[in-house]
């Protein structure tokens, strides 16, 4: 409740930054002159807000209730970032004035995004892009308020994702973007390549490992974060575990969290779905992890529910008809990417195809490797925060 009522005040905050604006929009050749300061200063508000967890008053009279913006940052879940911080905003820029009419007009803004760290850590620069229409809302007054936005696709992100896919034969990286979020999905042709990899031994009070040391123990070429493991002891996954046809962990069906089993049969096939621990023993599961909720099941979309339905920062994992195994992660709690929620992953899987498909952790935990690279992590600290397992890509 409390991280509701804070994104409603971040929102109206956000609108109220641009109620100064005195004029209707003039020519497409004058919007840029007379309204870039304003539309600065709103980035500058958006930004700021959407990557520190701090308290935004406001008074909810003057909000653009029911409109797409409205929607979007109601169900934004604050945003993780260290205290230790000072946040600068760079190089900004606009492009794309549009007038669409007396009373609206849309352009495209970017910055740079400086987080300068106070200990023993280099500042990191993140790109934020966004498109946003404004609408006049009282003509008298001049009140003018967002309607909409959304992000924009970081071209980088594509020339990334080429040089990845150019350097490991098999696996395809596509950057992945909606409007609150931006992403990757790799794609690996052949299933048996995925397998689920662990560390040496799990519930030791110091065995977990960043997700580029589990792929190196277990002479991986890369893979993506897996399930739940125990907050106070990151060694103790939470849920079944099978890893190459060893059965390290049981089923646990009746835990909220950890109900969805996520695996692979020694056919190669995924299977996502909620079974009993009798069904488990006669799946002959080759690889498997315990999470969910569960996003697609023999090509029909699930139901997710309303708990996991704020965005954030995501894992995924699912298969499409011909097999491919995907994997997807999703930027979340900074500048450029507030994140997805479970409806956005089944789009995401539905496009690529998938007839199978289940959420994996998301947050801090998310984590995407590939060939000494981290193409994401969600924790920013290392590749990855330390986990116990994950799914895999052998070479």
């Amino acid at each position: 409740m409390k991280s509701l009522i804070r994104l409603l005040s971040l929102c109206f905050v956000l609108l109220l930054t641009v109620s100064a604006i005195a004029e209707a929009p003039a020519d497409d050749n004058e919007l840029q002159a007379k309204y870039e300061q304003r539309v600065f200063k709103c980035m500058e508000t958006l930004t700021k807000c959407l990557t520190d967890d701090i308290n935004v008053y406001g008074t909810p009279k003057e909000v653009l209730k029911g409109s797409d913006a409205w929607k979007r940052l109601s169900k934004y879940d604050g945003g993780w970032f260290s205290k230790n911080i000072s946040k600068t905003i760079k190089n900004p820029r606009t492009d794309g004035w549009e007038r669409v009419s007396d009373t609206a007009f849309c352009v495209n803004v970017y910055c740079d995004y400086e987080v300068v760290y106070i200990r023993n850590r280099e500042p990191v620069v993140y790109p934020c892009a966004y498109h946003l229409c404004f609408t006049q809302t009282d003509a008298r007054k001049d009140v003018w308020m967002i309607q909409d936005f959304h992000v924009l696709e970081n071209p980088n992100d594509l020339i990334f994702a080429e040089k990845l896919t150019s350097e490991n034969e098999g696996i395809a990286v596509t950057p992945v973007i909606g409007a609150t979020f931006t992403g990757f999905m790799m794609t690996i042709d052949d299933p048996s390549r995925v397998f689920v990899g662990t560390i040496p031994r799990f519930r030791s009070s110091a065995g977990a490992m960043t997700i580029d040391e589990i792929v190196e123990l277990n002479d991986a070429l890369g893979g993506i974060n897996g399930g739940g493991f125990n907050e106070g002891n990151a060694a103790s996954p939470m849920g079944i575990v099978y890893s190459m046809g060893e059965h390290k962990q049981e089923h646990t069906p009746n835990h909220f969290l950890t109900r969805t089993l996520i695996g692979f049969d020694e056919n190669n096939k995924l299977h996502v779905g909620n079974y009993s621990i009798k069904e488990v023993d006669q799946m002959n599961l080759r690889d498997a992890l315990g999470f969910g909720p569960a996003l697609i099941i023999e090509g029909e979309a699930q139901e997710t529910g309303d708990n996991q339905n704020e965005y954030s920062t995501r894992t995924a994992i699912g298969q499409d008809a011909e097999g491919r195994v995907l994997m997807l992660a999703i930027r979340g709690r900074q500048p450029d990417s507030m994140g997805a929620d479970m409806k956005d992953l089944i789009k995401i899987m539905q496009d690529f195809g998938a007839v199978n498909a289940g959420n994996l952790d998301g947050g801090m935990s998310t984590a995407m490797y590939l060939n000494k690279t981290i193409v994401y992590s969600g924790y920013r600290l290392e590749a990855s925060r330390t986990l116990p397992c994950g799914f895999l890509i052998r070479k």
